[in-house]
Parts: structure tokens; C-alpha cells; sequence
């Protein structure tokens, strides 16, 4: 009949919206997962440090890790401190700082120390980063997905089930 045709085609239309709904959010949650990884991908993170600073110019002398600490934060995440050390001009640094802070990767800059060398117009920069994963050996990028999911296929059930009574 036309009312059950009808009804058929705003179930469609229905989960049509939740794929687009659903398509959205994991764009969102791959975001999430690059700003802060299930893990510290420490050689992840040197790995940027040296490619944002080929390309700013700068030289970089050291990555160090420090060790990993629980954040106490509402969204715990586990913090791990990175000791740099990195050599340009004034505005290499500054680029490189600009790049590093807009990175994907969720970075905190939590101490800065600068020498200058007037006879080169280098700066000579010290800088300790936090960078955060998920805590312990939880996913929550997984779980997030894996609720999103259960939610659109939890609402097209919802509509079958209207558009059959």
C-alpha cells in the first residue's frame, strides 16, 4: 500500500541520515586518534619533531623522552614528557613552534629556554612537550566506534520496526 511504501522510504531516508551520521563521526574519531594515539608512539612523535623541522629550517640536536605519567585531567589520558633541543634563526623557531603546536598530534609546550648567539643570530632553544595517548591499554577511539555503531544500527532497528506495524 502507499502508506507502508511511504514508511519504507523514510526508513531509508532514516538510515541513509545515520550512514552520513555515522560517516561524519568516524571522520571525528580518526581526529581524535591522531590528536591523542592508544599509545605514546614515541617514534611517531620524533618523527614529526624532524620533519617539521626540515621544513622550518631549524636543526635538531635532541629528542629525549621523559617518563609517562596518569593525567589527572577528566579525560585521563597518560602524559609523557619530551625533552628538545633544536637551533635556527628566530623566525625558523618560530615556524617550527607554529607547525608543532598546529600538528594533528595533541602538544602542550610546558617550558621554553632560549640563548641567542649574536654572532650568528642563532637561537638555541630548550623545550619540554607533553604529548598524550589513551591511558593504560584501553582504546577509547575503539569503544567510541564500536557505540556509534551500536547506536545507528540500534536506530535503523528502531525504524523497522515502525515502518512494518
Amino acid at each position: 500500500s502507499d502508506a507502508e511504501l511511504g514508511a519504507l522510504a523514510l526508513v531509508l531516508e532514516d538510515s541513509r541520515t545515520g550512514d552520513a551520521q555515522l560517516v561524519a563521526m568516524n571522520a571525528q574519531l580518526e581526529q581524535l586518534s591522531s590528536a591523542v594515539p592508544a599509545t605514546p608512539d614515541i617514534a611517531g612523535f620524533i618523527r614529526l619533531v624532524h620533519t617539521l623541522a626540515a621544513d622550518s629550517g631549524t636543526i635538531v640536536s635532541s629528542v629525549t623522552p621523559q617518563a609517562e605519567q596518569q593525567s589527572t585531567a577528566a579525560a585521563a589520558t597518560t602524559v609523557t614528557s619530551v625533552a628538545l633541543s633544536l637551533e635556527g634563526d628566530f623566525a625558523a623557531v618560530m615556524a617550527f613552534l607554529d607547525d608543532l603546536l598546529s600538528a594533528q598530534r595533541l602538544v602542550r609546550v610546558d617550558s621554553v629556554d632560549l640563548a641567542a648567539d649574536d654572532s650568528t643570530g642563532s637561537l638555541f632553544v630548550e623545550l619540554v612537550v607533553s604529548i598524550h595517548s589513551e591511558p593504560g591499554d584501553t582504546n577509547l577511539v575503539g569503544e567510541l566506534l564500536s557505540q556509534a555503531d551500536r547506536q545507528v544500527d540500534d536506530a535503523a532497528t528502531g525504524l523497522t520496526l515502525e515502518a512494518n506495524n
